[in-house]
């Protein structure tokens, strides 16, 4: 047997080692949800750098940012610090990389080497086995099957849950209350955990709200409201108390703050662009920006990420701002970022929809996604969509816990945009404006019925209301 490459070196970069261990001193923040996601710290080859990231980790884990002082100081109390090298090497690892940019691809790069050498490991073992006379071949590659198979279960988050399991975290998810009857008695009410208030009052009836864990599709051709009523929904989330997280990869967040006030003020978003403003008007929007400053809403209008960044971004968002919702303006401007050839359009966007249903069961928030629609609608009499319509993948009907589809009649047809009321009427302060009649076909309900509502949008503010009656003139 030749046995020349077992003296070969193993599969190993010290400078990607160091790359990671210096992008986590310099940015924890934003390093940190990205390299817990992806290394362990038997990932690291030199046990140096093992103990370096065990201690970044566990800081980490306890709310610590893992910076250059911190894990000093942290090395010095479990008498680590001059066994990696003291604080010489450490100061050398911070300089190891300009920034910490590339944190993510540099991570990657020390977890395929560490894949290959426990790759390795199992084939020697195999190898090592399979010399010895008298082993059951089937049994032998039935331990070889299950060695490598471990292995990408190792990159998996997901766990096997027994029935007990899954009986107590329903039963954990419940609340008792106590009611006082009119008999002087009292009853106990056993209720699920309050879902989150899209705001408006019919959707809410038919979806019951929304429920951490659940992936939400807006499905819906272009100018047909998608992002007015997301940023409606975070909105109407955020007013109550809730706290949002907004991933726009479309619009920039100085044009999501003029949508805000638009929406707030009721002044046009096309005089707050140009500034064609009375004083009154400026008193509305001094006004509506010190009310919207407060609110618990977080923007993120970086373009292009992948389902891994949106991770690891989603996971920052909940660790620092404790968010109970997450929006993403859409899902087709998202790329899976994996790199094959054999990934088409329709395979990648199923890796997303995954993706991001992962995302909302992992952090235990609903996670509510735009999704443009196929062409199709446009090529039918009615053009009204639906499952079939989602673009690019199957799998987001099957991934998504609801689906809403919004469609417009007006744009269609050029109607004139009827008069609509607001929900508490109109008078000569308030008087009727015109809006667009939506209907919103909550054409999937895995917890509920589908059924069909009606909003209105008011297209000049970009801002949804509740749907009352047509022509208030």
């Amino acid at each position: 047997m030749d046995v020349a490459w077992q003296q070969r070196v193993p599969p190993h970069s010290r400078e990607l080692e160091e790359a990671v261990l210096s992008a986590i001193m310099q940015d924890p923040v934003n390093a940190m949800p990205i390299v817990s996601d992806l290394l362990r710290p038997a990932d690291f080859y030199y046990e140096a750098h093992q103990r370096i990231y065990d201690v970044a980790l566990r800081l980490w884990r306890q709310g610590v940012q893992p910076d250059t002082t911190a894990l000093q100081a942290e090395l010095a109390a479990v008498d680590h610090l001059n066994y990696v090298g003291g604080e010489s090497y450490l100061y050398q690892l911070v300089c190891a990389v300009p920034n910490a940019s590339c944190v993510e691809s540099h991570a990657r790069g020390v977890q395929e080497r560490s894949l290959l050498r426990q790759a390795m490991g199992i084939c020697t073992g195999f190898l090592n086995e399979a010399y010895q006379p008298g082993n059951d071949v089937y049994e032998l590659l039935d331990g070889l099957e299950r060695r490598i198979l471990g292995l990408e279960i190792t990159l998996s988050e997901h766990a096997l849950a027994s029935a007990e399991d899954a009986l107590r975290a329903y039963w954990d998810s419940m609340t008792t209350e106590e009611e006082a009857q009119a008999d002087g008695t009292v009853r106990r009410r056993f209720r699920p955990r309050p879902t989150i208030s899209s705001g408006f009052r019919d959707l809410d009836t038919v979806t019951g709200g929304w429920r951490e864990g659940e992936l939400i599709i807006i499905g819906a051709r272009p100018s047909m409201g998608k992002t007015a009523l997301a940023l409606s929904l975070a909105l109407n989330a955020a007013k109550r108390g809730k706290r949002v997280g907004f991933f726009s990869l479309e619009m920039s967040k100085e044009l999501l703050g003029m949508r805000l006030l638009a929406m707030t003020t009721s002044i046009a978003g096309e005089a707050i662009r140009l500034g064609d403003l009375s004083d009154d008007q400026l008193d509305k929007l001094n006004a509506a920006y010190s009310e919207l400053a407060q609110l618990p809403l977080w923007f993120d209008d970086t373009g292009g990420l992948s389902v891994r960044a949106l991770r690891a971004r989603a996971r920052r968002m909940v660790a620092l701002h404790r968010v109970n919702m997450i929006i993403v303006d859409y899902m087709q401007l998202m790329h899976s970022g994996i790199k094959s050839n054999e990934y088409n359009r329709v395979t990648e966007m199923s890796y997303i929809s995954q993706g991001l249903k992962g995302i909302a069961t992992e952090l235990k928030i609903p996670l509510i996604a735009c999704s443009q629609l196929s062409r199709a609608p446009e090529q039918r009499k009615d053009h009204r969509p639906v499952l079939s319509d989602l673009r690019d993948s199957g799998s987001i009907e099957q991934d998504a816990d609801v689906v809403l589809f919004l469609y417009r009649e007006d744009y269609y047809t050029q109607k004139t945009p009827e008069t609509y009321g607001y929900e508490s009427g109109y008078n000569d302060i308030c008087p009727p404006v015109a809006g667009s009649k939506v209907e919103v076909n909550v054409a999937k309900n895995r917890n509920g019925d589908t059924d069909m509502l009606y909003l209105t949008l008011m297209r000049e503010y970009t801002r949804f209301e509740p749907y009352l009656q047509e022509d208030l003139r």
